[in-house]
């Protein structure tokens, strides 16, 4: 189906629509000969009817509440951002073509270009080429559209409150790839670093049944301290098939059953971690959500697998309401360029979908693997990304695997994640789960 104009203004006005309470009377003109009170100027043409790459020379920068941001589908910057005249204004950048250029990961649905793992490669994104990883450029754009709106319809937009009158929410979250399968790594490492009596302790542990890796405990005490819930997202599949780790345990098996009721009874949620290669498969990923709960809802999949074009019809043939995949595996920040929940874009019927993306914004591994980061400077690369979320009363996803919270190669990992949840909560933000994320948003 052709992506019109009048798709992606849609699609993008719902997604601003969706932060407040008090504008679904407002119209736009963009691009037609409407006689609205806001007009946005409409320059990406057929660009989105054709699978067109992004072209750098037509990306200009303007600043605005503050920040440099880059503004697409523009050849000339001499004009101001908007034009105003009486009660009426004139956006004269493409905001809303900008706005669906990044949501919908269109650079991702036109490129075939992938890493081992299937995945859209952070290096080839425009966030890497433009340096804005960082910025949620998105909500620049709508804060645009914002002061444009309370100017021509002379009435303030009311944001959707978070709980606890909090200042932004972090969804804290956790996946369980291997919990059995630690002391082998942790003895190894332990030999490779001299440290023998690491080596006798955690063989120990091993014998009496309990793996480094096995910290739910440790997880969950960690997040009463700080009256936080967070989301466990388990693999259904044990094994691995082509060199590809799945989980190495059992669901099903007495051990896990029991961390599941523990990990319910905090109060926390229990999700799937879509196992390899099922993010583009429905029968594949049905098989692994029928292992689960018909109450669980959420989902991240293995390795960040994702297809812009597959995944979220996946996800909705099995019924789950939301998804929080979408980060860029060796780069923090915003894979999409936007700092809320938003519905992912349905590229097959060029409509919204029904699967809510909570995107991803932290993780360890990114930081630990592929940043390479020095644990003490873990905490200032994040305080960028936090300011952002303070000015939009946003949302940082944050992921911190189980592994993270062992004592011997991944010694340290836990304490910086308590050293970030005090900063946070010293933030005033609202510490919680991805479902509880959802049902505030949806």
């Amino acid at each position: 189906m052709d992506i019109t104009s009048e798709n992606v203004l849609k699609y993008v006005f719902d997604t601003f629509k969706s932060n407040y309470l008090n504008c679904d009377f407002i119209e736009i003109n963009f691009g037609t000969s409407n006689n609205f009170p806001i007009s946005i100027k409409n320059t990406s043409g057929i660009f989105f009817q054709n699978k067109n790459d992004w072209d750098d020379s037509k990306t200009v920068w303007k600043y605005f509440f503050d920040r440099k941001i880059p503004l697409l589908f523009s050849e000339s910057d001499r004009e101001e951002i908007f034009t105003i005249t009486e009660n009426k204004v004139v956006i004269n950048y493409d905001i809303i073509s900008s706005a669906f250029y990044f949501l919908t990961c269109w650079q991702e649905y036109v490129s075939e270009e992938t890493d081992r793992y299937g995945r859209y490669q952070f290096e080839n994104s425009l966030q890497k080429k433009l340096e804005i990883t960082k910025i949620p450029v998105v909500n620049y754009y709508f804060e645009i559209l914002k002061q444009a709106i309370e100017h021509s319809y002379k009435t303030k937009l009311i944001r959707k409150m978070l709980p606890e009158n909090a200042r932004f929410a972090v969804c804290l979250t956790h996946d369980i790839d291997s919990c059995n399968s630690g002391w082998k790594e942790d003895v190894y490492w332990a030999l490779r670093n001299g440290k023998l009596k690491n080596v006798f302790q955690i063989l120990l542990n091993k014998i009496k049944g309990k793996d480094t890796w096995f910290t739910f405990e440790k997880i969950l005490q960690t997040e009463k301290d700080f009256n936080a819930t967070s989301s466990f997202y388990f693999l259904a599949k044990k094994g691995r098939p082509k060199n590809i780790t799945n989980s190495d345990y059992d669901l099903h098996s007495v051990q896990i059953q029991e961390v599941l009721t523990q990990i319910k009874n905090s109060g926390s949620e229990i999700g799937i971690h879509g196992s390899y290669k099922t993010h583009d498969d429905v029968e594949s990923y049905g098989k692994d959500r029928s292992l689960f709960e018909k109450d669980v809802i959420g989902n991240r999949f293995h390795y960040l697998e994702f297809d812009i074009q597959k995944s979220q019809e996946v996800l909705q043939a099995n019924g789950i309401k939301y998804d929080t995949t979408l980060g860029f595996a060796k780069s923090i920040g915003f894979r999409n360029s936007y700092c809320h929940p938003y519905y992912l874009y349905d590229f097959i019927n060029a409509c919204r979908s029904e699967v809510l993306e909570i995107p991803l914004v932290l993780m360890d591994t990114t930081l630990r693997k592929y940043c390479k980061m020095n644990q003490k400077e873990v905490l200032d690369s994040v305080i960028p990304i936090i300011d952002e979320l303070e000015r939009f009363s946003g949302v940082l996803t944050v992921l911190w695997h189980n592994t993270s919270f062992s004592d011997n190669k991944y010694r340290g990992w836990g304490k910086i994640y308590s050293d970030l949840l005090t900063h946070l909560l010293n933030k005033n933000a609202w510490l919680t789960n991805a479902s509880n994320i959802y049902l505030w948003y949806k």
